[in-house]
């Protein structure tokens, strides 16, 4: 009775460790399908890569569609994002993406 027992817990033991794993293989799955996202919208519409707040590039338009023209660049309002700080919002590929390139 007690071999039987020790099996009957054995088989429990398997059953929470497959789940474990299938849910760490959705979670994959899912961050792969993110990834493959971002890859075909980056295809799709690649940015100006020179375009960077403290470049000094300049004659190009910045991410809010303005002209920046050297030392008279347009200075960033209250309303607008942070977009060099994660806390500021934005999804995860954005960020990720930023933090990448």
């Amino acid at each position: 009775m007690n071999a039987l027992h020790d099996l009957e817990q054995k088989l429990l033991t398997e059953q929470r460790e497959v789940e474990h794993l299938r849910t760490q293989v959705s979670t994959l799955q899912n961050n792969l399908d993110d990834l493959r996202t971002a890859m075909r919208m980056l295809e799709a519409n690649p940015r100006d890569r020179t375009d960077r707040s403290d470049s000094d590039v300049t004659g190009h338009d910045d991410h809010n569609g303005r002209t920046v023209t050297g030392p008279d660049r347009p200075q960033k309002t209250a309303a607008e994002p942070n977009r060099s700080n994660p806390a500021a919002g934005g999804s995860f590929l954005r960020r990720l993406f930023r933090r990448n390139t």
